[in-house]
């Protein structure tokens, strides 16, 4: 069995083990800590790593040092070079090059000279690499972590250009599925569900891929966003793609949505908008439309402002005394909040 760690959002902590055990069929022994989540499996584990796509960094660990009673770096760097590992199983390459990372409570730090070397040199014995201090294409860390995690472990994932992948304001692709997740929907059945700040696109589309046999409506003010969305979502069925207004969703009746799924403006890019208005407005008419016990889930960093417009709905201010209400997360290094509410 391989011990593989993960790094996610902090927030998200009560369904990541769903979430693994989704892609993951035979993960087991789970270990979840703030932000941080280790479990042993037999798969492949540089397909593991594909596969755990909502993970911000996966780790295959080679040696772990968790029971230690010294996790000082230098403890583990001579206990490391002292042990035997099977290199085949990070399939590397010949002309591959790697650098080392130490970490100690999430945040990089320095090390004596003498032991990033000898550390460096036992890898690039063992693992037959090249040592690239400014960027090698591998990455090999020494972590420690305020839970008693230590470890020295192998960087799966690989580094990636977030500002070339995505547009200012859209909602991560990874970020869209954990939200989606949170708000535990039936996976089948004609469920009606809304995004009235559709923008990009990327809470229909996880939507449309973990909601079978439901009708999805992506709307957004925005006309350019619309027709984006329009051409994105050509030829798939669940979503109907709608220009307008979150205030005035004239294309629904009544009573006739199961739940509201949305990341409004926060007011970080939209300066000319008044966020604390339109969250008051926003819920009138998610009210309207919103069947008898539908949900109203949200993702914002605005929240006093969303969470004065709960208080002074009559409808929804119920909901401020659930203790699932509220769950902080952090988005792109941003504090935020994912609100569940009923009607």
């Amino acid at each position: 069995m391989n011990q593989i760690a993960c790094s996610f959002a902090p927030g998200f902590e009560k369904i990541i083990e769903e979430l693994i055990k989704s892609r993951v069929n035979d993960a087991q022994k789970f270990n979840v800590s703030s932000g941080f989540v280790y479990f042993f499996s037999s798969q492949n584990p540089i397909e593991i790593s594909s596969s755990l796509d909502f993970c911000n960094n996966v780790f295959l660990i080679l040696k772990d040092f968790s029971s230690s009673v010294q996790k000082d770096f230098a403890s583990l760097v001579n206990k490391t070079v002292t042990s035997k590992f099977n290199s085949s199983i990070l399939e590397l390459g010949a002309k591959d090059s790697f650098r080392l990372r130490f970490s100690q409570s999430n945040q990089f730090v320095n090390v004596e000279k003498q032991l990033t070397i000898r550390a460096e040199n036992f890898i690039q014995k063992t693992f037959s690499l090249q040592n690239d201090r400014t960027g090698g294409g591998k990455e090999f860390w020494f972590m420690t972590r305020t839970d008693g995690f230590a470890a020295f472990a192998y960087r799966m994932t690989q580094k990636q250009s977030t500002e070339k992948r995505f547009e200012q304001g859209e909602l991560r692709s990874e970020f869209a599925l954990m939200f989606v997740k949170m708000a535990q929907l039936p996976h089948k059945g004609k469920f009606v569900y809304a995004d009235p700040f559709a923008g990009h696109g990327s809470i229909p589309k996880i939507l449309s891929e973990e909601c079978s046999g439901c009708t999805i409506y992506a709307s957004d003010i925005d006309n350019d966003l619309v027709g984006k969305m329009a051409q994105k979502f050509n030829g798939n069925r669940m979503i109907r793609v709608r220009q307008s207004d979150a205030t005035n969703l004239s294309f629904f009746k009544d009573n006739s949505v199961d739940c509201v799924i949305s990341d409004p403006p926060w007011g970080d890019f939209e300066k000319e908008i008044d966020i604390p208005l339109l969250y008051k407005k926003m819920l009138v008419e998610f009210d309207r439309i919103l069947k008898d016990e539908g949900k109203l889930c949200i993702l914002t960093g605005a929240k006093n402002h969303f969470e004065q417009a709960v208080k002074e709905n009559k409808t929804f201010s119920k909901n401020t005394q659930n203790p699932d209400f509220k769950t902080d997360v952090l988005v792109n290094g941003k504090k935020a909040s994912i609100y569940l509410l009923k009607k």
